[in-house]
């Protein structure tokens, strides 16, 4: 069984039939349907395309805007499959780089309209596939998650990666939510900055040359024994093994989230760490 087939058999438990526009965007109302996690059918249809993704030297990314609910009435099933298709095709059509999924919601009433569509920037989704569907939210609530909330605080962030790619991935998603990153190649570099300033966070890649994320790690650690103050450091890393997420926490890391890194995960693992936000 394909790995898709997969997370749609263990997420969904009913499939039903929906209507499908034939155009350039697709779309339909869902109502009376079983309850599912849209932010999950999201993850899904990216996580599908991984390595097809990875042979095209392309990274998949998503982008949940403000007001998109968590949860909304509809067929789990066929939305993940539409989904995954609009994916697929983005996947095919990309000469590489960067590719972002994204979701923006328009609300009325008891009812949310949302439309999906991906490229490879973040301008909207003219010139590029999309899918609209309007759902029932549970309980007429909107549930919104937003990954860009006003009420955040302003973080000093220092990011510790080699990829040149990633770096900017990860500054363009942090500036844009306000917060000021400072961007170092590895480890080495890392302990360095930390002699210059202050950050409310680390963001660590695993694997860097010179001096990896866990080294470093295990030196900020060792420095902060005499000075009472504890950074919240969390790991990245590209392929996630067995053991990995024991061994980061091991060397004194806080956290762990594996590439290809997602907007929402990677938000809610920095709330999580940083309550203050």
């Amino acid at each position: 069984m394909c790995a898709l087939a997969l997370t749609l058999a263990a997420v969904f438990a009913e499939e039903r039939n929906v209507g499908i526009v034939s155009d350039n965007a697709v779309g339909g109302v869902i109502e009376g349907a079983s309850l599912c996690s849209l932010h999950r059918c999201m993850e899904n249809s990216l996580q599908a395309h991984t390595d097809a993704a990875r042979d095209r030297g392309v990274q998949l990314f998503s982008e949940i805007r403000t007001g998109v609910p968590e949860q909304v009435e509809a067929d789990g099933v066929r939305l993940c499959e539409q989904l995954t298709e609009l994916v697929r095709d983005a996947v095919l059509n990309s000469n590489g780089g960067i590719l972002t999924l994204h979701a923006v919601a328009e609300t009325s009433g008891g009812h949310v309209t949302v439309r999906f569509w991906a490229d490879s920037g973040d301008t909207g989704p003219a010139g590029s596939s999309s899918l609209e569907m309007t759902f029932a939210v549970p309980d007429s609530k909107t549930a919104a998650t937003s990954t860009t909330g006003a009420g955040e605080s302003h973080l000093y962030i220092l990011l510790a990666e080699d990829n040149l790619v990633n770096q900017k991935v990860a500054c363009k998603l942090l500036e844009r939510r306000g917060h000021d990153v400072t961007v170092v190649n590895n480890g080495a570099e890392a302990l360095s900055a930390l002699e210059e300033r202050a950050f409310d966070l680390i963001l660590m890649d695993v694997q860097m040359p010179e001096m990896d994320g866990l080294e470093a790690t295990r030196q900020i650690r060792g420095r902060e024994r005499s000075t009472g103050i504890h950074v919240p450091i969390l790991a990245m890393t590209a392929h996630a093994m067995k053991g990995d997420k024991e061994r980061c926490l091991a060397a004194g890391m806080d956290g762990y989230i594996s590439k290809p890194i997602h907007v929402q995960s990677l938000m809610q693992t920095i709330y999580t760490l940083v309550p203050a936000l």
